[in-house]
């Protein structure tokens, strides 16, 4: 059974506002500290990944269905591709699904997909 979909855009100019006027302890209360090395790391176009970040989030909320905070939901790339894991209220509602996700950016916008299925749906 398929849970629900989420999408969502995001303007990278907005990002990088946000990402330059917060000091990281302000950052982490919406990206975890393994996102922001991943981030940092990309040094000439590091707000893409950050508004990336930001939109997956958003469209597995709207997938999900439900409001949790940002800072619980943690991307990871595994295998050049973005999975989402979660903290408290997110990790416990994840153990019985599987979220698909994909995110892509160009200069001015990011977007990302969600997809939150129940372990084992098949078509």
């Amino acid at each position: 059974m398929i849970y629900g979909i989420g999408v969502d855009i995001v303007d990278v100019k907005r990002v990088e506002k946000l990402v330059k006027n917060r000091k990281k302890e302000s950052l982490k209360r919406v990206f975890s500290e393994e996102e922001i090395k991943y981030c940092e790391k990309f040094q000439k176009n590091k707000y893409l990944h950050y508004a990336g970040r930001f939109a997956l989030k958003e469209s597995f909320i709207k997938a999900a269905q439900q409001i949790f905070p940002l800072k619980d939901i943690e991307i990871k790339n595994i295998n050049k591709i973005p999975k989402i894991f979660g903290k408290g209220k997110v990790k416990e509602f994840l153990k019985d699904k599987e979220v698909y996700s994909s995110i892509s950016h160009i200069e001015n916008y990011a977007i990302a997909f969600c997809l939150i299925c129940q372990k084992g749906f098949q078509q």
